[in-house]
């Protein structure tokens, strides 16, 4: 029986049916033997972390994959400040915030670009000059050219709408209160805040007769939540590239490990698994990320995805004698699915997903794919039920009605109280 889980987590890798693939999904086209040797050996199934046909991002769907709840996700934009070691109290208020191009309507302002382009010194400046715009409540940390990160300080709310319009040729947004909350004076307070900075922003970051302004979007808090060994019951690493992970990982007090990122991305994933395997002592579930596929999905090209898929086929190849121990809970699955063609960043549709390990019942599925999974005994998994299957394929998961803990608990055994010899 299986008493450790690896997860290789292919993200994005689910996507849609394409004429240039006949019909085929880029898995589906992809020539992948040794992904298709295990969903021969295991279990096989769909699995979508929340409701079919909700789009999710990478990190909601691996919080909920890792046994968490909604009500637990802060946000994108704490989780990015924890990756990039940017300090956060529980009663700062985190935002995604990109620096974008602005031209001036009739009545509003249009965002323009979303990407400018802009000399180095250019971004230095204008991120000078909004740190010293209000020194005591806001701070902002540049993360990648014109993109970072902006803080508010102690008496504000995250209860509020996004500026940023995600889409090009759209306005930027004024700050509102969410609906539920649009009569709470602190998000009052935050709104009235963040839309003097945006007019401050259109008044003085200009470069060469252009307008900016800092867009917001995805606000959160850093919210108290037990860790992962508490919740789960096993000791659980992260190899992962992206400082969202990283960030993800610090949130929910497991370890982690910096995934190599060099020109060779089979290498890459190779060295990820075989990091893994080093660390199988030390922990019960390793997550083992690729970013591949959903790189090559954003780029709306399915034979780039297809490529991408067959690259990270051929690292699983090579580690799959290493892999199939009888002492190994291997799944393979996506976080979601992430469209090669269109407008949507992510899509709805479920991922594939195998189950392989000893006692683990073998179906008759034979190729990994998200129309060949649907055939498979797991069925479609959704939410929390994927770390309850973990669980039970590791021996760990709890009979419903037991009750040696005062917390309601998903993993056994777990320690009660002894009773002691004296009498109190």
């Amino acid at each position: 029986m299986a008493k450790k889980c690896i997860l290789l987590l292919l993200d994005g890798l689910g996507d849609r049916a394409f004429a240039s693939l006949q019909g085929q999904t880029p898995l589906q086209a992809a020539n992948t033997p040794n992904l298709d040797n295990l969903a021969a050996r295991g279990s096989n199934g769909l699995y979508h972390a929340s409701k079919l046909g909700e789009p999710l991002p990478s990190e909601f769907a691996h919080l909920i994959m890792f046994g968490y709840q909604e009500k637990d996700y802060p946000g994108r934009g704490p989780l990015e400040a924890l990756g990039h070691d940017l300090p956060l109290l529980p009663t700062d208020v985190a935002f995604l915030a990109r620096l974008v191009e602005i031209k001036a309507a009739e009545s509003h302002f249009v965002v323009t670009n979303r990407w400018p382009e802009l000399p180095k010194q250019v971004v230095a400046d204008f991120c000078e000059k909004i740190n010293q715009h209000d020194p005591a409540s806001m701070t902002y940390k540049l993360m990648n050219k014109t993109f970072g990160i902006l803080k508010l300080a102690h008496t504000f709310s995250d209860k509020i709408t996004d500026t940023d319009p995600i889409i090009e040729g759209l306005p930027l947004y004024k700050s509102q209160p969410i609906w539920e909350m649009k009569k709470d004076q602190k998000v009052f307070k935050t709104t009235r805040y963040l839309n003097k900075f945006s007019r401050w922003c259109l008044e003085n970051l200009h470069y060469e007769g252009r307008i900016f302004a800092v867009a917001t979007q995805r606000s959160g808090k850093l919210l108290e939540i037990p860790g992962f060994y508490e919740t789960n019951g096993i000791r659980g690493l992260s190899i992962s590239s992206g400082k969202i992970y990283q960030g993800l990982a610090k949130y929910l007090q497991m370890d982690f490990i910096a995934a190599p990122e060099s020109s060779d991305p089979t290498l890459d994933y190779q060295n990820s698994i075989q990091s893994a395997l080093d660390n199988l002592t030390k922990y019960d579930f390793i997550h083992v990320h690729s970013k591949l596929p959903d790189k090559a999905a954003h780029q709306k090209d399915p034979l780039l995805k297809k490529a991408a898929i067959e690259k990270l086929d051929l690292a699983v190849g090579k580690m799959l004698p290493q892999l199939l121990q009888d002492d190994i809970l291997l799944i393979v699955s996506a976080d979601h699915s992430t469209p090669s063609c269109g407008a949507m960043l992510h899509s709805g549709e479920p991922v594939p997903l195998i189950f392989c390990g000893e006692n683990v019942r073998c179906d008759l599925v034979k190729a990994y794919s998200e129309v060949e999974a649907a055939a498979g005994c797991l069925g479609l998994m959704r939410g929390s039920e994927f770390m309850e299957m973990t669980l039970n394929y590791l021996d760990r998961a709890r009979l419903y009605g037991f009750r040696e803990t005062q917390k309601k608990c998903k993993y056994w055994p777990a320690s009660g109280e002894p009773l002691t010899m004296s009498w109190d």
